[in-house]
């Protein structure tokens, strides 16, 4: 049924319908004009936003609609995981047109519910609204943490290691295989990086330990590039970041599509975007026990890339000793060709 048929009220009774019951913290959620949550004693509040646009962060043609909702989810949990916390609740505001089909927007709800509640978070409320030409998710994502372990940009210390959890480029490599028939890679290779570029993996877990680990000084999540993320914490901290191109995590898969498709791996990496993996900085002395923790069992791994050192807020990065010379930038909108499908 197309949303012009049912209208906006009834495409909402329509997503709510088969919304499972909420949690004990939801004193109030949809129906009334604002939610009513219970805050945890002792924490302090975590509020994120961020909108995934048709065209610019999700294709039709690429995605399917579950995924959809689930990449909505991921790249919000993300930015709780950098903090260091833990995901609560969500409101999502869709803006589409009135020719959707109905039944694609459930699949939207369904994969965004699912997302969330990977994250330990529920959705509990929203808006819809009418857009012309393109569809819009737009979502806000609370969160909670103890005060006293929040993560933020601007503690990095010289001396200090830089690590990355995961390995990098791997979103990049997917979206060029997504685009690219002619590479001639292996599908079960290929299949992988496409999932990772479709729906990122927040790392909340790997967060969690991070704020609870007294060396740590500072993490970002790695949305828009190893290099433009890496340039917002040298810029907060007043530092400069040295990264060691050769000890950047790579898989083999990366590295093949990379190959095929004649692409420069190095902007591949440190400015394709999308990794979702969390760039840290923490003290030498107790970089081992956190780095061991983070390779064991149910973790991503991490790596150590660089180190902190004196001089200006800025990004270099070397290989056997030798500096790369990179755009210093990120992805950012507004910049250039805004279209990341």
């Amino acid at each position: 049924m197309k949303i012009s048929t049912l209208g906006e009220f009834g495409l909402i009774s329509e997503l709510m319908g088969d919304a499972p019951p909420h949690s004990p913290k939801v004193i109030r959620g949809v129906g009334d004009d604002a939610a009513v949550l219970r805050q945890t004693s002792g924490m302090v509040l975590l509020a994120t936003c961020d909108a995934q646009i048709e065209g610019v962060h999700f294709s039709l043609k690429l995605s399917r609609p579950e995924q959809i909702g689930r990449r909505a989810a991921a790249v919000n949990l993300s930015d709780i995981a950098a903090m260091g916390g833990t995901p609560t609740f969500a409101l999502a505001s869709i803006g589409l047109p009135a020719g959707t089909d109905s039944e694609m927007i459930k699949e939207i709800y369904q994969g965004l519910r699912r997302g969330l509640a990977l994250g330990g978070a529920e959705l509990v409320g929203g808006n819809t609204a009418e857009l012309r030409d393109q569809m819009m998710i737009d979502i806000t994502l609370l969160g909670e943490v103890k005060e006293d372990q929040i993560l933020c940009r601007d503690g990095a210390k010289v001396g200090d290691l830089i690590c990355t959890t995961g390995s990098l480029g791997r979103s990049s490599a997917g979206l060029l295989a997504s685009q690219r028939t002619d590479l001639g890679c292996d599908p079960e290779m290929v299949a992988p990086l496409v999932d990772r570029h479709l729906v990122p993996q927040p790392r909340l877990k790997e967060g969690r330990v991070l704020a609870t680990h007294p060396g740590v000084t500072s993490c970002i999540d790695l949305s828009d590039g190893l290099l433009g993320d890496a340039r917002h914490i040298a810029e907060m901290s007043r530092v400069s970041l040295a990264i060691e191109a050769e000890r950047l995590p790579i898989s083999p898969s990366t590295r093949i599509v990379a190959q095929a498709a004649r692409a420069d791996l190095d902007a591949l990496v440190l400015q394709g975007g999308e990794d979702f993996e969390l760039l840290f900085t923490v003290a030498p002395n107790s970089a081992k026990e956190l780095l061991d923790r983070l390779n064991g069992p149910d973790f991503a791994g991490a790596t150590t890339i660089g180190r902190v050192t004196a001089g200006r807020p800025e990004v270099i990065v070397t290989r056997k000793g030798q500096p790369l010379t990179l755009n210093q930038k990120g992805y950012e909108h507004f910049v250039g060709s805004s279209d990341r499908q």
